[in-house]
């Protein structure tokens, strides 16, 4: 029997729609061949046994009468002891350290196997920027956008919104750069609005990224997963009453099958495909692109996406089953050392490989 990790909840302002992610995922995964371990992540980023708690157990974000849990290598421990061997972790956490490759980095350090995306790509991609210039270097196309740092824009501010409206006039989206779910973003259609959509980011990041404002757009997603092969989802449109997608539409949303041309979808299909495979993810991820004056246009790429995007692939539970049970099947563990950690020194061929001489 596969002992499985899934690991929900985190520092962030999507916290309690982890909660709910990281609880689907368990329900899904519990069957005869797996054992599995919920490992709640609190407010302060420590863990706990979820096991046997409900989703009102978390409302308030509270950890009394849960037992506290602690990394070790292979697994899990509680404050008594107890070795939980894992077999497989499962990463449901949204935002902050937990998708942005905090947690990830802890499961590679405790040598745990994991279903989900490594620490490098989720720190990437966790950065809305650095997202933009490495799909870009794949000949994707994003909108045009540039970064501001909140100390630079305090000290040059006219300099700042200058800069703006030089690039892109009005109007103008407004995102703090490591942030998801839409929080924290505004369009600004003059002066005084991008200096208050600025103001509301830098109250999230420190970091706000400034976008050109694609005209007549369309929400469109993509999902990807690789298990005996890549798997894309149908593309589906997020429909909106707004300017973007704010966070309710996200998660209380009317979706679709999109409407596309059949060569457009193929687009987004074969986009979606070249960045998961040119940047060797793993685990299910979500692209979300923009369609305007028919040209899609990279968005945004969802390491760890709300329900695991289950529901692209197919409206069916039974079918997100096989799914998440598919991406535990191929988790992958990370590789053993080749040589001892110690007495480094003595093996002529490092010596000699790192000698040099002294003129």
């Amino acid at each position: 029997m596969k002992t499985v990790a899934v690991f929900f909840g985190g520092k962030s302002y999507e916290h309690e729609v982890s909660v709910l992610s990281g609880l689907l995922a368990v329900k899904l995964l519990n069957t005869k061949e797996n054992k599995v371990l919920p490992v709640y992540v609190s407010l302060e980023n420590e863990l706990f046994d979820g096991s046997g708690k409900e989703v009102k157990d978390y409302a308030d974000g509270k950890t009394d009468g849960f037992k506290p849990l602690r990394l070790v290598k292979g697994g899990l421990k509680g404050r008594f002891g107890g070795f939980i061997p894992v077999d497989c972790a499962l990463n449901c956490c949204h935002g902050g350290l937990g998708e942005g490759g905090g947690l990830a980095a802890l499961l590679e350090w405790f040598c745990i196997p994991s279903a989900s995306p490594s620490m490098t790509e989720s720190a990437l991609f966790q950065n809305k920027y650095l997202t933009k210039l490495a799909v870009r270097s794949l000949g994707v196309p994003t909108a045009e956008g540039f970064c501001l740092d909140e100390e630079a824009f305090r000290k040059k501010k006219l300099f700042s919104l200058s800069l703006s409206e030089r690039k892109f006039g009005y109007p103008v989206i407004v995102k703090p750069n490591r942030l998801g779910s839409s929080i924290g973003i505004a369009v600004a259609n003059d002066r005084e609005a991008l200096t208050e959509a600025l103001t509301i980011a830098f109250s999230f990041d420190r970091q706000v990224l400034v976008e050109r404002y694609l005209p007549e757009k369309r929400d469109i997603n993509c999902a990807v997963y690789s298990g005996e092969r890549l798997v894309l989802s149908d593309c589906e449109e997020v429909l909106s009453k707004e300017s973007f997608l704010s966070y309710e539409e996200k998660y209380e949303r009317e979706r679709k099958t999109a409407l596309l041309d059949e060569s457009l979808s193929g687009e987004i299909k074969a986009l979606s495909a070249r960045i998961y495979r040119r940047f060797s993810l793993k685990g299910v991820v979500r692209m979300d692109f923009i369609v305007s004056e028919g040209k899609p246009y990279f968005n945004e790429l969802n390491v760890i996406p709300g329900s695991l995007a289950y529901y692209l692939f197919s409206p069916s539970l039974a079918d997100g089953k096989k799914m998440l049970l598919s991406l535990v099947e191929g988790a992958e563990g990370y590789p053993k050392e080749q040589i001892p950690l110690t007495g480094l020194l003595k093996r002529p061929e490092i010596v000699r490989a790192n000698s040099c001489k002294i003129r």
